[in-house]
């Protein structure tokens, strides 16, 4: 997929962001997604309708090994592998801890409201946009007419 900045995914790793603070150069819509989803573990950020999604590859893990959480304008995907799984078996794929933190940039996002699932190895985040508030009138004489 090709990102302009209309389209942009409004949720990016906070190393971009970092990254961003000392390199204003840097505006191209697409080397931003690309930097976010660089790394360890296979990620990839894209836009369904109004809804941002991230997906990571996670194969190996199990849901216990992973936690998702939010505070503020931040979600943050950590994996720490059990190792449950006896010594004997052989792995023919990497796992490894890690820690991944996405920024809520616009801070548009209800990060609070994300659907999480894990199925068959692949992480999935569904973000949807907040409910836009409007200006109610509590009191006074002006209202709308």
């Amino acid at each position: 997929m090709t990102y302009t900045n209309a389209n942009l995914p409004t949720l990016l790793a906070r190393s971009v962001l970092q990254g961003m603070i000392s390199d204003f150069s840097d505006r191209d819509p697409n080397a931003l997604v690309r930097r976010s989803t660089k790394g360890y573990p296979l990620t990839e950020i894209f836009t369904d309708g109004e809804d941002t999604v991230v997906e990571m590859a996670l194969a190996g893990f199990s849901p216990d090994d992973i936690e998702v959480k939010t505070y503020d304008n931040t979600l943050t995907v950590e994996a720490n592998p059990s190792n449950s799984k006896q010594a004997s078996t052989t792995r023919n794929i990497a796992r490894r801890s890690f820690t991944k933190n996405f920024v809520d940039t616009n801070n548009v996002l209800d990060l609070e409201g994300s659907t999480v699932d894990f199925t068959n190895g692949l992480l999935t985040i569904r973000v949807s946009p907040k409910k836009e508030s409007r200006a109610k009138v509590l009191f006074g004489n002006k209202s709308s007419k």
